[in-house]
């Protein structure tokens, strides 16, 4: 036929002893298999969730309440009340006492 042997055709076929078949021809090599794809899957999971939780946390972080002013930035504020008229004389020395 092709000149290969018989023992050479058998050899290709089973690849040898302890070659690629051996491993899935009995159930310990599937149940190795098995608890290494649970495993990664398992990894998966858990990285995906950790990212989302930490992605949460930054979100919510980002939206927390603003900083209260700093006493120039509220002198500011209060200055700018008073120009507009919204407080009185008597309103801007209160509260630029409180400040203080």
């Amino acid at each position: 036929m092709h000149g290969y042997s018989d023992a050479f055709a058998d050899s290709i076929c089973t690849y040898g002893s302890g070659g690629v078949n051996s491993l899935f021809s009995n159930s310990a090599g599937l149940f190795i298999l098995g608890t290494i794809m649970f495993g990664l899957v398992l990894f998966a999971l858990v990285s995906i969730l950790i990212m989302y939780m930490a992605s949460r946390n930054s979100r919510l972080k980002t939206q927390a309440i603003p900083e209260e002013p700093t006493s120039n930035e509220a002198m500011e504020i209060l200055r700018k009340r008073y120009a507009t008229g919204e407080i009185s004389t008597k309103e801007l020395r209160s509260k630029r006492d409180d400040l203080r």
